[in-house]
C-alpha cells in the first residue's frame, strides 16, 4: 500500500479489520430506521412512536458504551482477529433477526445485543495503534469515518429489504411506504462525503513524513469544539492546522442531526396520523 510513492508500513489485514468494526457499527445503527415503523405498527404503539424510539436508542447506546471495557479486556487476553471474527458472525445473525420479528420486547432485546456486540468498536483504534507506526496512524484513522459512512448506507438498504418492502416501478409508491428513506440516506451520504473531503487533509502529515504533536493522542470532544470554534472565528476553517479535530467535530454534528431528524420525522408522522 503506497501513498504518493511512499511505502507505508500498514498491514492490510489490520486496516481491513479496523474498518470492518466501524462498517458494522454504522450498519447496525441505521438498519433500524426502515424497520421501526413496521415493527411499531405491528405492536400497536404507533401513537407513542417517539417514546418507543427513545427506548430503542437507550437500549442500544448504553450497552455499547459499557461493553467497551469488556471488549478491551477480552481483546487483550485473546487475539483481536478471533474476537472480531466471532462477533461479526453473531452480529450478522442478529441483523437478520431484526427483519423477522414483530414483537416490540424482542426487538428491544435485539437492539441491546447489537449494542453490546458493537462495543468491539472501542478496540479499533487500540488495535490499529498497536500495529502501526506512530507517524502512520492518522492514515488508518482517516478510513474509520469512511467505513462508518459506507456501513450506514448499507444498513439503510438492508433494513428496507428485511422489512419486506420492495422498490416498485413507480417511485412515488416507494416514497409513500418509506417517507423518510431519502432523509436518512442524505445524512449518511453527508457523513461519507465529510470523511472523503477531510481524508486528504488528515493524510497531509503522512505525505510529509511528520505528525503534528497535537495528533499523537485523540483530543477530547470539548477540545475539538473549542479549537474548531477558534478556527471559525479566525475564518480559517478550510485551511486548518488541526484537521483531525475538525473531522471529528463534523462527524459528531452530522450524527446528532441524523438522530434528531429521525425522532422529529416520526413525531410529524404521528401528528398527520392523528
Amino acid at each position: 500500500m503506497t501513498f504518493e510513492g511512499y511505502k507505508l508500513p500498514i498491514g492490510r489485514s489490520i486496516l481491513l479489520i479496523s474498518c470492518m468494526m466501524y462498517f458494522v457499527e454504522g450498519m447496525t445503527f441505521t438498519i433500524v430506521f426502515p424497520i421501526i415503523n413496521e415493527i411499531l405498527s405491528h405492536c400497536h404503539v404507533t401513537r407513542w412512536v417517539g417514546a418507543a424510539e427513545f427506548v430503542l436508542l437507550f437500549c442500544y447506546i448504553p450497552p455499547q458504551i459499557l461493553s467497551g471495557y469488556v471488549h478491551g479486556a477480552v481483546a487483550n487476553r485473546f487475539d483481536h482477529k478471533k474476537i472480531v471474527f466471532v462477533e461479526s458472525i453473531l452480529l450478522s445473525m442478529i441483523l437478520l433477526a431484526h427483519g423477522y420479528t414483530s414483537s416490540y420486547p424482542l426487538f428491544i432485546l435485539l437492539r441491546m445485543i447489537c449494542g453490546f456486540l458493537n462495543g468491539m468498536v472501542s478496540t479499533a483504534k487500540e488495535f490499529a495503534a498497536k500495529n502501526t507506526e506512530p507517524k502512520r496512524r492518522q492514515y488508518v484513522y482517516a478510513f474509520f469515518g469512511f467505513a462508518w459512512g459506507i456501513g450506514s448506507l448499507v444498513g439503510i438498504w438492508c433494513g428496507f429489504t428485511l422489512s419486506g418492502k420492495r422498490l416498485t416501478s413507480n417511485p412515488s409508491d416507494f416514497l409513500v411506504l418509506n417517507p423518510f428513506f431519502f432523509s436518512f440516506v442524505s445524512c449518511a451520504v453527508l457523513v461519507l462525503l465529510i470523511s472523503i473531503l477531510y481524508y486528504a487533509t488528515t493524510a497531509f502529515y503522512i505525505g510529509s513524513g511528520d505528525v503534528d504533536p497535537q495528533h499523537s493522542n485523540k483530543p477530547s470532544t470539548l477540545q475539538n469544539l473549542k479549537d474548531s470554534w477558534a478556527d471559525i472565528k479566525s475564518k480559517n476553517l478550510m485551511i486548518v492546522s488541526t484537521p483531525w479535530q475538525h473531522y471529528r467535530m463534523m462527524q459528531y454534528v452530522l450524527l446528532f442531526l441524523l438522530r434528531v431528524h429521525f425522532v422529529g420525522s416520526f413525531a410529524d408522522a404521528e401528528v398527520v396520523a392523528l
